[in-house]
């Protein structure tokens, strides 16, 4: 009768079923999120504009009278019922004025609430929760605690009224306290209910308490039971129940509205970081695709893929990143498990690909998610198949792929999720800690300590993880507890009798990222931390941490002697010998620098094992960045600027030519040289005539010229300077004054039909001379770039 509307047949059917007169005394068994029978009721008396709600509660009180203690379940069906029919306000009018409300106490707060969420209505039961509830005579003064919890509060009041808080902005840090409350108390918490908590977070801007409500879903200490919403039943939480992932699409909301609270606070990473640990608690440790740096989530689009909210939000986050790679491989993931794709969803993977690096480099977070991927697998892992158990060498293993991942995190400035990993691995082996004690005993005498240790204990014994966490500090501009971490971690190992050498040498790598901090702050006590290392204990990153720190503080003298120790330990790099460079040359204060340099440059060549030439050529544009044209033409013996000139461009077409054959695209830098040269050549007689008794390969005619320049024409295709408006009309001009016209007006042409915006100084060029002709379609192209250039 339901499915023909025929609501008065139906009605009376249901009635004549719950009428004790009529169908006996045998409780009626209702189902509480389809109750048929009342939603015939409410409907008919609604097409008849009789009392809804009376009409419906009559049934209620009928069936109450044959069943007591039932009646929690018959006054929420009828709020499902009245709900689903879009009655809400009348439950409302029935709970403020009818006599018999207030024998249903609670329950019917939370019916009419219900029947507000149902109908969309969030704002109205949000309303109607803090009225009747928190500020009513239904709780105030209540002496009832709900099955020992510290709360008077109906749990199922609580409940709802958690699914409503998106109703009215700034209830975050309300729905918090409420979700903090039902876990303390111990109860269920509905899917319905996280969802509600998670979108208040959002409509805030809260990434704190969302991030919170995210860890209730996945985190190793999360004891709350999640259960379906719609049958209104929220009990304490049985410890037998294992918490699943029901109803997919909803929880696809639930980490949809997470991802856009990340993507509004420009977390872009922190949201895959968080959808890689859900989907790993949800599904278990999964080592499916890994190569790929989102195989880790492969699983969880796979369950909602479907969910356009869900991919839209995740898809956004890879925007803000960008990640190529990783952009690649989700697109190519959901493209395989659903042919039609939400246009915006296509747009965001077109927008990255053509605006991201280049795909085939691992850098920022399409490495950093490599790492992430393989972090969280190995957490769940030693979870799942351990059941907490940690042995000494798979902690050592966690430990070590903790701070790496740190470290990839805080170099593509994904810091929140460098963060949450620590605070993730930290939680778990807290559990260790707290359920195992053999394994802590084991722990503890492996990393020299005799009493049972915490997680956060545990991280910082590890000279890695230490080292990570204090440059994750330092990058945020947190100097201060950077250094101090390290004190506390050093006083910690001193009470253990270890020496400040024996310390250093067990924490080598967190005394280095020390010297770093304590440059920042103290320079002096960063020198002083340097020499008392162990030598041996240094490594090329300690001498750049100390460099860079003698660097800003103009230690001109002292990076110098920095230098020539790494030259005795071994600790060159190419970074350390630029900085040195560089600081030599802007000094005031020393003298001899030719010398000091060319001495640089040769340590570094035979350090590298390479020919002083070679080494110097191999990384002339950063030498010429850092010590200026003068003494770069000096190291190379350049005898005056006409020289220079020759044997810079000689050197820049070698480069060209070498990359070209290696399949690589030429640098940008060697390319421009390339062209301001070819204009240098075409007024400087002394240039030409050098070219033509040099020994050097460099262009001696018109025709090596134009070919040189065609060349680099055809490398610049689909880089950034194939629309830099200035190197386009440097290239066009140049193939002009060699007299390739033809080139040179197809080069314009092209040009100007991509919309690149061309000066008067070169239209007027292209069109004075009409050998070859313009053809009317070009002339079009070219005025429309010219007036696109002058709008």
């Amino acid at each position: 009768a339901v499915n023909e509307e025929l609501w008065q047949e139906a009605a009376e059917m249901f009635q004549s079923s719950v009428d004790p007169e009529v169908a006996g005394y045998t409780p009626f068994v209702i189902n509480i999120a389809n109750p048929v029978g009342l939603y015939a009721i409410a409907k008919n008396a609604s097409d008849k504009d009789l009392a809804v709600a009376d009409n419906v509660m009559d049934a209620v009180m009928n069936m109450t009278m044959v069943s007591p203690q039932d009646q929690r379940s018959y006054v929420l069906a009828a709020g499902t019922a009245l709900g689903q029919a879009g009655e809400y306000q009348a439950l409302i009018d029935y709970q403020k004025t009818s006599l018999n409300a207030s024998s249903f106490g609670q329950p019917l707060v939370a019916a009419a609430m219900y029947a507000c969420y149902l109908c969309g209505r969030a704002d109205v039961a949000l309303e109607l929760f803090y009225k009747e509830l928190v500020d009513g005579p239904l709780v105030q003064g209540g002496e009832h605690q709900w099955a020992g919890g510290a709360s008077s509060l109906d749990p199922l009041c609580r409940d709802v009224a958690l699914r409503v808080m998106p109703g009215r902005a700034g209830q975050s840090a309300n729905a918090i306290k409420l979700l903090r409350d039902a876990m303390d108390d111990g109860f269920e918490i509905s899917l319905e209910a996280i969802l509600g908590v998670m979108q208040a977070c959002e409509l805030d801007g809260s990434l704190e308490d969302s991030l919170f409500v995210l860890q209730q879903l996945c985190g190793p200490s999360a004891v709350s039971t999640i259960v379906d919403g719609s049958l209104l039943s929220i009990e304490q939480v049985n410890l037998k129940k294992n918490k699943t992932l029901s109803h997919p699409l909803l929880m696809a909301k639930v980490l949809a509205s997470f991802a856009r609270t990340c993507h509004l606070n420009k977390q872009y990473g922190l949201a895959w970081t968080g959808l890689s640990l859900f989907e790993h608690s949800a599904f278990g440790a999964t080592f499916a695709q890994p190569d790929s740096s989102l195989s880790n989530c492969f699983p969880l689009l796979h369950a909602m893929a479907m969910d356009d909210e869900f991919l839209l939000a995740a898809a956004t986050n890879l925007h803000g990143l960008p990640a190529v790679n990783s952009t690649a491989a989700f697109y190519g993931h959901v493209r395989s498990l659903r042919p039609v794709l939400p246009p915006e969803l296509v747009a965001i993977r077109d927008y990255v690909a053509n605006n991201g690096s280049d795909s085939n480099s691992l850098a920022g977070w399409d490495s950093a998610s490599m790492y992430v991927s393989k972090l969280v697998r190995a957490t769940q892992s030693f979870n799942v198949s351990k059941g907490l158990h940690l042995e000494v060498d798979e902690l050592r293993i966690l430990l070590n792929a903790l701070a790496m991942t740190m470290n990839a995190c805080t170099a593509a400035s994904e810091y929140s999720s460098a963060i949450l990993l620590r605070e993730r691995v930290e939680e778990l082996l807290d559990c260790t800690s707290e359920e195992q004690d053999g394994v802590t005993a084991a722990v503890s005498s492996f990393l020299g300590f005799q009493t049972r240790q915490s997680g956060e204990s545990i991280l910082n014994s590890n000279d890695a993880v230490v080292a990570a966490t204090m440059r994750l500090l330092r990058e945020l501009d947190d100097v201060k507890r950077s250094c101090a971490l390290y004190n506390d971690v050093m006083a910690t190992e001193q009470e253990n009798e270890s020496d400040q050498i024996g310390f250093t040498s067990k924490f080598p790598l967190s005394t280095t990222e020390a010297v770093a901090s304590f440059g920042r702050q103290n320079i002096d006590h960063a020198i002083e931390l340097f020499y008392a290392m162990n030598p041996q204990k240094r490594d090329s990153e300690t001498f750049l941490a100390l460099t860079r720190a003698l660097v800003s503080q103009k230690r001109i003298r002292t990076v110098i002697d920095v230098f020539r120790l790494a030259v005795r330990n071994h600790g060159l790099t190419d970074e350390l010998a630029m900085l040195t460079m560089k600081e030599i040359y802007e000094s005031g204060s020393i003298d001899g620098k030719v010398k000091l340099l060319a001495k640089i440059v040769l340590e570094m060549a035979i350090a590298s094992g390479a020919e002083k030439n070679s080494w110097m050529e191999a990384r002339y544009w950063s030498i010429k960045r850092q010590v200026g044209w003068g003494y770069t033409k000096r190291l190379f013996w350049w005898k005056n600027e006409t020289a220079g000139v020759i044997g810079e461009l000689a050197l820049a077409l070698h480069q060209f030519e070498a990359r070209r054959e290696s399949g690589l695209k030429a640098k940008n830098v060697v390319v421009r040289t390339i062209v301001r040269h070819s204009r240098r050549f075409i007024h400087d007689i002394s240039l030409q005539q050098m070219a033509m008794e040099t020994e050097m390969e460099v262009p001696r005619s018109r025709e090596d010229w134009i070919r040189a320049l065609m060349g680099v024409l055809n490398e610049i295709k689909y880089t950034n300077l194939w629309d830099d408006a200035n190197f386009i009309e440097e290239l066009a001009l140049s193939l002009h004054h060699y007299g390739a016209e033809t080139e040179f007006k197809d080069f314009l042409s092209d040009s100007a039909s991509r919309g690149v915006p061309l000066t008067n100084a070169v239209l007027s060029q292209a069109m004075s001379n009409t050998d070859p002709p313009l053809s009317d379609g070009v002339k079009l192209a070219m005025t429309e770039g010219h007036q696109s250039s002058v709008a």
